[in-house]
């Protein structure tokens, strides 16, 4: 028996051709690699064939792997040493591989040494091997065996090694039988000796593999010192599905003058496309074929990973087990353009054998068992010149059109930068998702998980910034952006936990992120015509050429002139220009198209943030701006950098006469003048002003009539004295709130509470509380509460315990400090209150205080002693109903059968158990339905309580017990109440279905009751006869129970034209509570056609003060025209409603881009002057 090892050269092919001119049989052990040999196919094979063809040689096939022999004719035409449809790979036990081998050996031998004499007698397998190549005769087609083909496209420069006599192979003789096996150098076992995967034990593998992936499971970006789990930061994100550019923009489509209102503007719009969006899981599951687009830094890869983990956990709802997650920029790097090798290498990359994973991806793909999460196509534009980047995507992007040709059934989920993948050719079949930007309660969500882990002082960072981020919208905008809310939530825990004395530092690091360190950190090598700083100046430019013109979109016809001038200044062509944008707009997302062919930066914050550097050191070019609200945030930017911000404070606080606009009714400088001076600026000329402006501002506050203003001027000062290192300014204001009468204040102790509420700090907290105690003025005020919440310490809870013991302490003043030690929410005060709740000796008030407090620090723990108090009858009403709040506000979902056994349990009065059905709605879950509908017929209950248990079912019950509920409301013998909750809750779902249903009663005699609530249904489905019926309904006073009511006057402010609405607003038909609801709510109707009606009503002294007083909100809230300006200008002067009307003026002159100037006699003279944008 002799060896023979390949050394790679030319000495043993020779030897190989040596040898072969001995040898009567070869045995081919045929796999994929054999067939990715270009030694074995285009040296060793041809000898081979050319020895059998001259009847030298006898061939024996071997189907050890998988492979595609039907691609090669020249071995294919002969028989395998064995049955076809039996290879090694479908034998399933060692034992029977075993005799596999065997019986493959004796076939070998049988047909190697056949003597030919077979002629009248049945043939073997082995001699119809040898007759059929003795003769030469073709043999029969050869039968097709299923395999998965990974190896279409021959692998390049392997290196294999040649074996004579390989321990697979049987070896006959001396020398008269070669075995050829080629293998690839990276497998350490023959693929002939390995069984075919198990699923389910590879699946709990490759779970486990997943789950140990710091690529897949943590996330560690923008220099994170320590990883996050992705399980314990995934803040679920939603999907919409209309993410292109649309011919006009969705929201602002007027420009807005005021900053702040764009920013609200845009926060309804996200809110709006929220309320539409579709939830990931769902997303997928309904669109096995997407694209999930987002801006750079909105969670895409996150959620790709969360997919990743959810589907090998099995938490995707009808979706495969068996994910693969690629990241493209890898395939584009590697020039690998086929994704199912590219797929087999993820999970060799997990230590799997890859004939193995090969042939289970095959059968699991063809199957569209596996779900394919391709990440960051934009990624793949990599290249040293913009033809080889382009080039990159394309070979990419027709790889994914190749894999959906190949294995059509598998789900495939891609994601890609909005603006990068709109540009280039989009994937043809698939769904384009667009992800949104996260709202305020998913701000805080992140925020609490991001702080969740390490010491509690680390913890307790959390709420300060989520407060930080409060008292400050235009950074709030930037932290809808996961990427940036995660540099927010770094900077402020380990460079500046003073956000809002940085921003220019902020917006500074934020750019250079999106710019080129989110790319650097991931080593994406992206090609740039422009370098970074070039691009930097491009932006700073376009940013100050716009907002000069007051414009926040501009469109592509105005920028490309911009960006044509820019490049020529740069000696560069100006027919780089759309190249240029598409840089620009499709890759950092600082600049982006908003709709078609209209652009805008990605934020109101970033373009203001441009301007601010453009302005540089020279305060001229700021000069003409001062007091424009469109200006407000360059300037505070622009104080907070330059070197000197003394001459700008001057401008801001003297009015020297000359070409300037002199101080409006607003103090509009001033109060700049002090958010600058907030912004700790560097005063090198004259120092002063740090003392000269507070003292104006002080000054102020106790000077002017309009309480907008003072609560403005109260503002500045607490945001200065959260940079007053001598805590002054905070101790002058605190003991003026603590100390100022009730009555004739100049400013309310609600307002300054508000105010301070934004102080934002843990000094202020314990300032707070030393003087409170100092000067016995310790309350549970909204506003303390607010700030102990935020900003409360152990060591504040540990001050305020021993003050309930206090034998000389009334018990409202220990249930201000029991309500204030859980707001501050340490557990230390758990014992106390418990030991408090469970002394029946206690005045009832200060125990219901204890639940409150308990219930905001979600105790578990007192869930018990609440149920037992709700089944006790003998418990109080107020007892009863804090407890039911309580639990409602903890929301353990586990009691919920127990509360639902609660609403049968007779010892309970009705009103009690009505009450209690509140707490099913909030704990509902779908186990309990069935039986809610038992209790819904169950005639001992009273009606009452059948009416609330009708109402949960029509809002929770789905279509189950839709048809039980259409023949209650249509069997005239059932109860009144319950057909009219049932009515009312086909109303408040909205569904136009109900309508013919609902207009079917109408027309049949009915109740006065079931009538009026069908009505109103209708009026609220937008039955345009039902809401004139409604008018009259509520003119004749026939809406007496205060829900219904309610429904109804909301229901007629939203769709009513207004001079209708007049007879409610003069007469007496409402009571003056309904007459505010129902002016309130005409504000949610967010139309102009509603504000001269409003005008005409203001100037009616008949309709009362309070009313008007409403009134002039909610035009301050709606109108945006300088006519609207002059009409309340001529109203303020001796006006009832003074401070409403001066409030609504300051909202509508920011809108309108007006101001008003008091002049002439004690300045009694008002006039309206345009502001420059």
């Amino acid at each position: 028996m002799g060896y023979l090892h390949d050394t790679g050269g030319v000495d043993t092919l020779a030897y190989f051709a040596q040898q072969l001119q001995k040898t009567k049989a070869a045995v081919l052990l045929l796999d994929a690699d054999f067939f990715a040999s270009p030694l074995i196919l285009d040296q060793a094979l041809p000898l081979l064939l050319t020895a059998v063809e001259q009847g030298t040689l006898r061939i024996f096939p071997v189907l050890v792997g998988p492979c595609q022999l039907e691609l090669y004719p020249g071995i294919a035409r002969y028989q395998p040493a064995h049955d076809s449809s039996r290879p090694l790979w479908v034998i399933a036990t060692p034992q029977r591989r075993e005799e596999w081998w065997a019986q493959v050996a004796q076939t070998i031998y049988t047909a190697a040494f056949a003597s030919g004499e077979q002629d009248g007698k049945q043939l073997s397998h082995a001699e119809k091997i040898a007759s059929e190549q003795k003769t030469n005769v073709r043999p029969r087609k050869q039968q097709n065996i299923r395999q998965p083909g990974l190896f279409d496209q021959p692998m390049t420069t392997p290196s294999f090694p040649v074996t004579l006599n390989h321990p697979q192979g049987t070896v006959i003789g001396e020398h008269n039988t070669v075995t050829i096996s080629f293998y690839n150098t990276t497998p350490a076992v023959p693929v002939a000796s390995e069984p075919p995967l198990q699923l389910d034990d590879f699946l709990a593998v490759y779970r486990e593999k997943l789950h140990d992936d710091p690529e897949i499971a943590k996330l560690q970006i923008l220099g994170m010192r320590e990883p996050l789990s992705v399980s314990d930061l995934y803040v679920r994100v939603r999907l919409h599905d209309d993410p292109r550019p649309h011919s006009r923009l969705d929201f602002e489509q007027q420009q807005s003058r005021d900053p702040l209102m764009a920013l609200q503007q845009r926060q309804a719009w996200i809110e709006r496309r929220s309320s539409s969006s579709m939830d990931p899981a769902e997303a997928v599951k309904r669109h096995r074929n997407c694209v999930i687009v987002g801006d750079p830094g909105a969670g895409k890869t996150t959620l790709l990973k969360r997919l990743t983990l959810s589907a090998i956990d099995g938490a995707l709802e009808a979706m495969p087990v068996l994910p693969l997650y690629i990241k493209l920029h890898k395939v584009a790097r590697k020039q690998q353009f086929d994704l199912f090798a590219a797929s087999v290498d993820v999970l060799v990359a997990y230590g799997f054998s890859r004939a193995q994973v090969t042939l289970l991806l095959e059968e699991r793909m063809k199957a569209g068992d596996i779900l394919l999460l391709l990440d960051a196509l934009d990624e793949t534009v990599i290249g040293e010149t913009s033809q080889a980047a382009e080039e990159s995507y394309r070979q990419v992007h027709e790889a994914i059109l190749n894999m959906k040709r190949r294995f059509n059934r598998i789900p495939v989920v891609v994601t890609a930068r909005k603006a990068g993948y709109f540009q280039r050719g989009q994937l043809p079949g698939f769904t384009e998702l667009e992800v949104l930007d996260f709202l305020p309660r998913d701000i805080e969500e992140f925020i609490g998980k991001w702080f969740r882990h390490g010491s509690e002082e680390r913890q307790a960072l959390a709420p300060r910034l989520i407060a930080a981020l409060k008292n400050n919208p235009r950074i709030a905008t930037l932290a809808a952006n996961p990427l940036l809310l995660s540099l927010l939530a770094i900077t402020y825990e380990h460079d500046d936990p003073t956000l809002p004395e940085s921003r220019a530092d902020l917006y500074k690091r934020c750019v250079d992120t999106l710019l080129s360190r989110w790319d650097a950190e991931r080593f994406i090598p992206r090609y740039h015509i422009l370098n970074r700083e070039d691009r930097k100046q491009l932006l700073q430019q376009v940013a100050w050429h716009f907002h000069q013109q007051g414009l926040r979109y501009f469109s592509k016809r105005d920028l490309c002139p911009l960006i044509e001038d820019f490049l020529e200044s740069l000696g560069k062509s100006s027919a780089l220009t759309e190249a240029v944008l598409q840089e620009v707009a499709g890759e950092e997302g600082l600049l982006r198209e908003q709709a078609d062919e209209i652009y805008g930066f990605l934020h109101l914050t970033m373009q203001e943030y441009f301007v601010a550097v453009f302005a540089n050191e020279d305060v001229n070019l700021l000069l003409p701006y001062l007091g424009s609200p469109w200006w407000e945030e360059i300037v505070l930017l622009f104080a907070g950098q330059v070197r000197d911000a003394s001459m700008l404070l001057a401008y801001l606080v003297t009015y020297r006469g000359v070409d300037e606009v002199p101080e409006d009714i607003f103090s509009t400088k001033l109060v700049l003048a002090g958010r600058c001076l907030a912004a700790r600026p560097r005063l090198r000329t004259d120092r002063s002003l740090r003392d000269t402006i507070p003292q104006r501002l002080f000054q102020l506050l106790e000077e002017v009539p309009y309480a907008l203003l003072r609560q403005h001027v109260a503002e500045v000062l607490t945001e200065i004295a959260r940079t007053d290192p001598y805590r002054s300014i905070a101790g002058k204001l605190l003991s003026y709130m603590l100390t100022m009468p009730e009555e004739g204040a100049p400013l309310s102790q609600d307002a300054l509470f508000e105010v301070l509420s934004s102080f934002g700090s843990e000094q202020l907290a314990s300032l707070l509380l030393d003087l409170s105690l100092e000067q016995h003025t310790l309350t549970a005020s909204p506003f303390f509460l607010d700030i102990f919440s935020r900003y409360g310490t152990s060591d504040m809870a540990s001050r305020l315990l021993p003050l309930l013991n206090d034998a000389q302490a009334d018990n409202w003043f220990r249930m201000y400090v029991i309500s204030l030690l859980g707001a501050i929410g340490d557990h230390i005060v758990l014992p106390t209150l418990h030991r408090l709740l469970r002394d029946t000796q206690q005045d009832e008030l200060l125990r219901v205080a204890c639940i409150k407090s308990l219930a905001m620090l979600k105790d578990l723990s007192i869930v018990p002693a609440l149920l037992a108090f709700l089944a006790d009858p003998h418990t109080s009403k107020t007892l009863l109903s804090t407890s039911i709040i309580a639990l409602r506000r903890i929301r353990d979902r586990s009691i919920v059968a127990d509360v639902v056994q609660l609403l049968s349990d007779l010892f309970l009065s009705e009103d009690v158990r009505i009450e209690i059905s509140l707490l099913v709605d909030v704990l509902y879950e779908e186990h309990i339905v069935a039986h809610l509908a038992s209790l819904l017929h169950d005639s001992s209950l009273g009606a009452g309580l059948r009416a609330r248990i009708a109402t949960l079912l029509v809002h929770h019950g789905g279509s189950t017990f839709e048809e039980d509920l259409i023949h209650l409301v249509n069997d005239e013998a059932t109860n009144i109440s319950i057909r009219c909750a049932i009515i009312r809750g086909y109303g408040l779902k909205g569904n136009s279905a109900y309508i013919p249903l609902l207009q079917k009663l109408t027309l049949e005699k009915q109740p006065e009751e079931v009538h009026n609530e069908t009505v109103l249904a209708l009026a609220m489905l937008g039955d345009h006869h039902a809401l004139q019926e409604l008018l009259q309904l509520c003119m004749q006073k026939q809406f007496a129970e205060r829900h219904q009511r309610q429904l109804a006057l909301r229901c007629l402010a939203l769709h009513s034209d207004v001079a209708e609405l007049l007879p409610l607003l003069e007469g007496t038909t409402l009571s003056l509570e309904w007459r505010i609801y129902l002016v309130r709510q005409l504000r949610k109707r967010d139309e102009k056609t509603v504000i001269l009606p409003l005008l005409e009503l203001l100037h009616r002294r008949v309709i009362i003060r309070e009313v008007r007083a409403v009134i002039a909100d909610v035009i301050g809230m709606l109108a945006d025209d300088e006519a609207t300006v002059h009409q309340l200008v001529d109203l303020l002067p001796g006006s009832d409603i003074a401070n409403q009307i001066h409030q609504a003026l300051w909202s509508v002159c920011r809108r309108a881009g007006v101001t008003v100037i008091a002049s002439g006699p004690g300045n009694t003279q008002l006039r309206v002057e345009k502001r420059r944008h």
